[in-house]
Parts: structure tokens; C-alpha cells; sequence
């Protein structure tokens, strides 16, 4: 049996984790309300603009469907996989479940690879995959950052993301997402609520073909950021969870080598009093 200072040493040790497992499951949980407004927030803002949008005409035509492919922003024409992920590795097995499912249900393998967050970086590097690049997972107030990624990503024809999305505390879903598309969903049934705006009874400045292109780069960013956001909530979500079990686990740990270390206490304390008493009846 271990000496009541070395099963103390443990025991203080364990005390540590507890606190700091309590602690981070209290961020996370701080962290979610707070993202939680954030995506409500920006939701009402998207609504907004994709009602003036839906109700642009340029050349007498109404844009029905966001960014027409003969744009020149659609550059190179490629496939973009996105694959997103956290920067560290304390979310349980959330980021090793993202590129499992990337890697199984990607279409094509010569599409290119942009990976957020490092932990995702480094586990397609163990499966001997290299993105062509990649960015650190976007903070809540970070839009540069977002920026950054949209200017990266607007010339590929097709941009599909994969991530983790956010149902509740206890549940979160691998999926992917198409990101052109996802920006119609996210706007819901918000057409035909306002009139139609066109240059014949509008002066835009510079022109409209400069403002609408101005709004879909928003759009873009704003529908980018949204599924950033669900991907944090999940992975907080997922971290609230692996330090609440943590958290539990220490506590037992906790429990028995507090019960471990006094009953090694008293069999040291009856050891010495034995060998006084021996020592004694010697003499």
C-alpha cells in the first residue's frame, strides 16, 4: 500500500482536475448562451438583407437564385472541401468524427482542402492528407478572420463544408453543407414582402450590379460566419459534456483517495504506536 504522502500527492492532484474541469464546463456553458444570441442576431440581420436582395432587378430580371455561375468570381471552377474543426483537443472525439466523415463521404479526391481550426489539420496529416491551407477556428468577434476565409473560398464553383452542428447540450450531428445553396435556406420564405427595386425608379451609386455583387460577398460572409457559429456551439456543446464526465470521474477518484489516504494516515499512526509500545515493553 502506497505512504499516506504519496496518496496525498494524488489526491491534491485530483482536487486540481476537479477545479479545472469545473471551471471549463462553466465557460462552455457561458460560452453557448452567448453564441446562442449571437446566431439569432445575425439571422434577423441576413433576413433583412435577403429581402432587399430577392427584390433587385438588373436588366429587368429579378436575381431568383444567389450568385449566377457565369460571374467571373467563379475563377478556377474547382471543388472546395472545407473541413471544420476546433483549435484544441479538449471536445472528447468531435474532431476525429469530422474527418472520418469527410473522408467517407467526400465525392471526389482531387478537390481542394481548407481546414479551420489546428486539431483538424493535424489529424488529416495522421491519414497523410494536406490541406492547401489553413486558419485558426474564427472567435465570436473575429471578422477579419471570416473575411479572410471568403476571400479564399468565393472563386470555387462548389464549396462544401463539413462541421458539426449544434442540436443541444447532449447531442450534436456530423453533416455537410453545400454553402451557395445553404445561403437560400438560411434566408427562409422571406420573397415577395417588398417591391420591386430596379434602376428605373432608383439612382444606385455606384450602380446596382456593384451593390448586388457587394450584397451576395455579405450574404456569403454572414451564412459562412452562421455555420461557424453552429460548428462553436457544438464543440462547446461537446467540451461541456467531456468536462462534465471529467469532472464526475475526478470526483470519484477524488472520494476514493481521500478514503485511501486517511486509512493510510491511521495505519501509519498505529504502526508508530505499536513500535512505541514494543520498544518500550524492550526496555
Amino acid at each position: 500500500m502506497k505512504r499516506s504522502n504519496m496518496i496525498k500527492a494524488d489526491l491534491q492532484e485530483i482536487v486540481a482536475i476537479n477545479h479545472l474541469t469545473s471551471v471549463l464546463e462553466s465557460v462552455s456553458s457561458i460560452r453557448i448562451g452567448q453564441i446562442k444570441d449571437t446566431v439569432l442576431a445575425g439571422r434577423e440581420c441576413f433576413t433583412e438583407l435577403w429581402k432587399t436582395y430577392t427584390h433587385l432587378r438588373i436588366d429587368s430580371e429579378k436575381h431568383q437564385r444567389f450568385i449566377s455561375k457565369d460571374e467571373s468570381r467563379f475563377s478556377n471552377g474547382k471543388t472546395l472541401y472545407v473541413v471544420m474543426t476546433s483549435d484544441g483537443s479538449l471536445s472528447g472525439s468531435i474532431d476525429q468524427k469530422i474527418v472520418d466523415y469527410f473522408l467517407t463521404v467526400r465525392e471526389t479526391q482531387s478537390a481542394d482542402i481548407i481546414c479551420i481550426g489546428k486539431h483538424g489539420v493535424s489529424l488529416l496529416r495522421q491519414r497523410g492528407i494536406e490541406a492547401l491551407q489553413s486558419f485558426e477556428s474564427p472567435s465570436n468577434s473575429d471578422q477579419e478572420q471570416v473575411l479572410e476565409i471568403c476571400s479564399v473560398i468565393e472563386p470555387y464553383a462548389k464549396i462544401t463544408i463539413y462541421y458539426q452542428s449544434y442540436e443541444s447540450i447532449s447531442k450534436q450531428i456530423v453533416k455537410s453543407i453545400e454553402l451557395i445553396s445553404s445561403v437560400a435556406t438560411l434566408a427562409g420564405d422571406t420573397t415577395a414582402q417588398a417591391d420591386i427595386i430596379s434602376s428605373r425608379d432608383f439612382v444606385f451609386e455606384p450602380s446596382l450590379k456593384i451593390i448586388v455583387k457587394t450584397m451576395e460577398s455579405t450574404m456569403l460572409q454572414i451564412a459562412l460566419r452562421e455555420i461557424i457559429l453552429d460548428s462553436e456551439l457544438a464543440h462547446l456543446a461537446s467540451r461541456f459534456v467531456a468536462m462534465f464526465a471529467a469532472e464526475e470521474r475526478a470526483k470519484k477518484t477524488q472520494k476514493s483517495l481521500t478514503s485511501s489516504w486517511q486509512k493510510a494516515r491511521r495505519d501509519e499512526r498505529d504502526k508508530r504506536q505499536r513500535e512505541t509500545i514494543a520498544s518500550g515493553v524492550t526496555l
